[in-house]
């Protein structure tokens, strides 16, 4: 799968990437709500912001990408944040429980899938119900990353590897 373009999150004051899409949870609870994916880097059709607020998520923008289009596609219903959410300036983000992975600082090593390039750091945050439990930070400088531990990284972080992983394994094993 193509590297896909990251929802952003301020977290101290800053703007960062974030490797989850936290907003999916939401979706789930609303049938109602559609997005499409024109673009082969932003398969989810839309980009959130995020901003951790006295240890709490809030999601505080959301936009349809329409990235590549000669011409914006006319759409009987958009799916925006006022839209969504009319009339509210960011909305404590309670449907979501799980990590967040802040990126930091430089790339270390690029890789051409979904959200598994690794970074110079990574804060990771536990959060329950949008509340922040907990916060560990992960620092990768000077640490050797190879191919095959990257793509069993991949694996584990999607539960199944793609077919092209798949094809990367099964040749990295018979060199």
């Amino acid at each position: 799968m193509t590297a896909q373009f990251s929802d952003s999150i301020i977290y101290n004051g800053e703007l960062y990437g974030i490797a989850n899409e936290p907003f999916e949870e939401y979706l789930k609870t609303r049938q109602d709500i559609q997005y499409d994916g024109y673009c082969s880097a932003c398969w989810r059709g839309y980009i959130a912001k995020w901003e951790i607020i006295e240890d709490k998520l809030f999601l505080i923008g959301l936009n349809e990408f329409q990235f590549g289009k000669e011409e914006p596609i006319i759409k009987e219903k958009t799916y925006n944040f006022y839209d969504i959410f009319p009339g509210q300036d960011k909305v404590l983000a309670d449907w979501y429980s799980g990590e967040i992975k802040i990126q930091q600082g430089e790339v270390l090593k690029y890789v051409h899938a979904c959200y598994a390039s690794i970074y110079e750091k990574e804060v990771i945050l536990d959060i329950k119900e949008g509340v922040v439990l907990s916060e560990k930070e992960v620092d990768n400088r000077g640490k050797v990353f190879e191919e095959e531990n990257v793509i069993k990284m991949m694996s584990k972080d999607l539960k199944k590897p793609s077919w092209g992983q798949r094809l990367k394994m099964y040749f990295s094993k018979r060199g």
